[in-house]
């Protein structure tokens, strides 16, 4: 597969989830974790011996569905399960937590096994979609690897990278928000590390003006990283975060 066929794939690629049951949309500035060789081939054990570009092509045939269920994101990468990250553990007590307050649930929301159980076998199967500004994974913000000029003909200067997709990723999230609409008229949807958005201002502007102009998004977290989650519903629900998620 060619380098930018790479790219237009994850490009248009909505995120992980079912539209048509979706009733929580968490939305992120990028996902973690990176497409490396050493992230690539550690996805599981018959990947090892494997050439690189063979098994990230094998990966992204599975993407070319345009979002990922749990049982397609197993086939994707089958040790997924060994990580349970702090954004996750946020996504998953947000999420049972809602179904708590609003849906007469009865999610053990102090139970760190439960919230890891809930992970690894419901979270983004029915209820919750993740989606992401921009599409190629990165171990943080403020990382950009060099090699992805040669893997998906990306620039090589991320703020490039930025400016060059984030028209084709607000008609993505447009059609996905339009296609979870269709289904359920009112979801919650959470912007995910909303001061970093901030510090994107400008695109976020783009994104806020023309997929979310009729919504207000109140603070869920607020501490050293100000309005880090916000919630496009009535803050009256109390939402609010614990601290067995951020030290399991």
């Amino acid at each position: 597969m060619k380098p930018r066929a790479r790219f237009d794939i994850l490009n248009i690629f909505f995120g992980y989830g079912n539209p048509q049951t979706t009733k929580i949309l968490f939305i992120g500035i990028e996902e973690g974790g990176n497409w490396s060789p050493d992230a690539i081939h550690s996805s599981s054990p018959e990947r090892a011996n494997k050439k690189y570009e063979e098994v990230l092509d094998e990966i992204l045939e599975i993407y070319k569905k345009g979002y990922l269920t749990q049982s397609d994101f197993y086939k994707a990468f089958p040790n997924w399960s060994k990580f349970f990250k702090i954004t996750n553990r946020k996504q998953v007590y947000l999420s049972l937590l809602l179904q708590n307050k609003l849906w007469g649930c009865n999610n053990d929301l102090d139970n760190v096994q439960a919230l890891r159980d809930y992970y690894l076998h419901e979270f983004c199967s029915r209820i919750e979609f993740q989606a992401n500004i921009f599409p190629i994974a990165n171990d943080t913000v403020e990382t950009w690897k060099g090699d992805y000029k040669n893997i998906f003909d990306a620039p090589a200067q991320k703020e490039d990278y930025y400016s060059s997709c984030i028209q084709a990723r607000v008609i993505v999230l447009s059609k996905l928000i339009e296609e979870i609409k269709r289904k359920n008229d009112s979801p919650y949807i959470f912007v995910m590390g909303k001061s970093t958005i901030w510090e994107h201002k400008k695109r976020w502007e783009i994104i806020k003006s023309t997929i979310f102009r009729d919504i207000d998004f109140e603070p869920v977290e607020t501490g050293s990283r100000n309005n880090r989650i916000a919630c496009s519903k009535d803050k009256k629900i109390g939402l609010s975060l614990i601290q067995v998620v951020v030290s399991v």
